[in-house]
């Protein structure tokens, strides 16, 4: 019997100016600021470490879709572009939620999926090589798979680039294993790729002296806001503009926040589901007494459209700066494009040298008073709580709130206390399901060095999708209150089926039960299970003070008015 042959492993001396294209790689994202990579690496951990530049921290979560999204809120919190890592081949490809996700609403982000060896690389014949460049070009703003090492450096500054143009959105990078083995002097002058540079500074003056004689002469203007205001870093003009010329403000739902949600001048944030959770039709509230609309950063993604919404009532004159939407559509607008920072001061300059009236702002009482009512109804059968109770309690700590994808969402949106801008988060554009405990990891990291306090909600079908991570937040001892709605099935689906068949279909929809406080426990997490008003209350003071990942399994009721009237609207989307 032949003994094991032992493999000694001895250091090699490689001169100091000599590094591996992994070192280069994690070196040139550390000089642009990233601080973790979000990462479910594979086989090309035989020539990347990760600990090879001492600034940056991989965060390994338990899929790639809890990478993307983790990495997707900490874009949007910090404004700077992150990073994601995937393995080769089943990596690559299970990262499209996330790239998707993060394309259609406009986060900055820069994925990074290995490659086999360059001699090996033929595309769908060699195990686990598939053409990510090829998959994801038509859902990101740039696609490149590296050839040399030399190439690293600019592909990274390119990709960061342009990931932070608006609209902002992924770039995808595909890098060979070999090319991660290769070294490179850094005497060597990296090659440049042939991509033009990016200039966002365009004024247009003659459209904005335009938009200063239409308000001059509406009756009654609105402004709309997008989550563009929030990524350009105008809120504080918006701000300004509302309160200088007491104009009412709606938002986007992933905008609220812009103005407080108490703001007087705050009128709305947004959703299709309005009409069915509130009885009443608050779009048409809202719109119908309008002249003008002025949106700022107005995105298609945003449900929120010309022939619907600002079809109410008069007819209006609509203007929009840097707006993200059809051609045919845009002809509909006074439309400004270009950088909406720029073109936002340039107009309050110019609003500034005019004796603009100080309007009295028309009144929704009748929608405040829906809501109000609304809120303090908090009836629910026995053992069940009612989902505005949830969002009532979650008011009363002032945290930042991320709502997965659900019916939940839809309350949050009407009902949820908004301080803040980005103090509500959730995945608008794509309303990709499951992302809530991803995008609550993101968020902690990115508060990590205050005390801000965060909260997820969402459902058990979301939840248990992603519910691998729990063992993350446990790892990085990570602050945050996660509070499952627990109704044994996917309850918006159920909506849907109603609302197209007047029926479900159980294997469809509903799930078995489960306790996810027994299975919050086993990742060695704290969990309580609550069956009142005041035991939810309690219960989130308490997982604030324990600190850690906290689970609060809440067994939830949605009124059945609201249920039947959004199985009958026609606005879902």
């Amino acid at each position: 019997m032949k003994r094991p042959i032992k493999v000694l492993c001895s250091k090699i001396d490689i001169p100091e100016t000599d590094i591996s294209g992994a070192k280069l790689l994690l070196d040139t994202l550390s000089e642009h600021g990233v601080s973790y990579i979000f990462a479910v690496p594979g086989r090309e951990a035989e020539c990347i470490l990760f600990n090879e530049s001492p600034n940056l921290q991989i965060v390994l979560t338990a899929i790639e879709l809890s990478a993307g999204f983790a990495a997707y809120a900490y874009a949007i919190i910090s404004h700077k572009t992150q990073v994601v890592f995937s393995t080769l081949g089943p990596g690559a490809a299970n990262l499209a939620n996330a790239i998707y996700s993060a394309y259609a609403d406009r986060v900055a982000i820069v994925f990074i999926t290995a490659q086999v060896e360059r001699d090996k690389c033929y595309y769908n014949h060699t195990h686990q090589c598939i053409d990510a460049v090829k998959m994801y070009e038509s859902i990101s703003k740039f696609a490149y798979e590296i050839g040399d090492v030399t190439e690293i450096s600019n592909v990274i500054e390119n990709a960061f680039q342009i990931t932070q143009k608006e609209p902002k959105g992924p770039a995808i990078i595909s890098i060979p294993i070999d090319v991660l083995k290769q070294k490179i002097s850094s005497k060597i002058s990296p090659s440049k790729l042939a991509i033009k540079k990016l200039n966002q500074s365009n004024l247009y003056i003659d459209s904005i002296d335009k938009v200063v004689s239409v308000l001059q002469n509406a009756k009654q203007p609105l402004v709309y806001v997008g989550n563009q205001v929030i990524r350009s870093g105008c809120v504080d003009l918006i701000r300004r503009l509302c309160e200088t010329y007491n104009l009412p403000m709606v938002s986007a739902y992933d905008a609220k926040g812009v103005l407080p949600t108490n703001h007087e001048l705050n009128y709305f944030a947004c959703t299709s589901y309005a009409q069915g959770i509130l009885g009443i039709n608050a779009d048409e509230i809202i719109f119908s007494p309008v002249d003008c609309v002025i949106a700022f950063g107005y995105d298609w993604k945003d449900d929120v459209f010309p022939d619907k919404h600002f079809s109410y009532g008069i007819e209006k004159t609509l203007i929009g700066f840097s707006s993200i939407m059809p051609e045919k559509i845009r002809s509909q607008f006074l439309d400004i494009p270009g950088n909406l920072k720029e073109n936002l001061i340039t107009l309050l300059h110019k609003l500034a040298k005019q004796n603009l009236s100080f309007r009295k702002p028309y009144n929704i009482t009748s929608l405040k008073e829906t809501i109000k009512r609304k809120q303090a109804n908090l009836e629910a059968p026995q053992g069940l709580i009612n989902i505005i109770s949830v969002i009532n309690a979650i008011n009363e700590t002032s945290a930042l709130l991320i709502s997965d994808v659900g019916t939940f969402r839809h309350y949050a949106v009407l009902f949820s206390n908004t301080e803040k801008p980005n103090f509500f988060l959730t995945s608008a554009g794509s309303s990709s399901f499951g992302t809530g405990l991803p995008l609550g990891l993101g968020t902690c990291l990115a508060y990590r060095e205050d005390e801000t306090k965060i909260i997820v909600l969402t459902g058990d079908g979301g939840f248990n999708s992603v519910i691998g991570d729990l063992r993350t937040l446990k790892n990085l001892n990570l602050s945050i209150v996660i509070i499952v709605l627990n109704n044994n099935k996917n309850g918006l689906i159920n909506i849907y089926q109603q609302k197209g068949h007047g029926q479900t279909y159980s294997p469809s929809v509903n799930h078995a039960e489960a306790s996810f406080v027994k299975i919050a426990e086993g990742y060695n997490c704290k969990a309580f299970k609550v069956d009142s008003n005041e035991e939810l209350k309690n219960s989130i003071k308490k997982a604030f003070q324990i600190g850690g990942p906290v689970v609060i399994e809440v067994p939830i009721y949605y009124p059945e008015e609201d249920i039947e009237r959004l199985t009958c609207s026609a606005d879902l989307a």
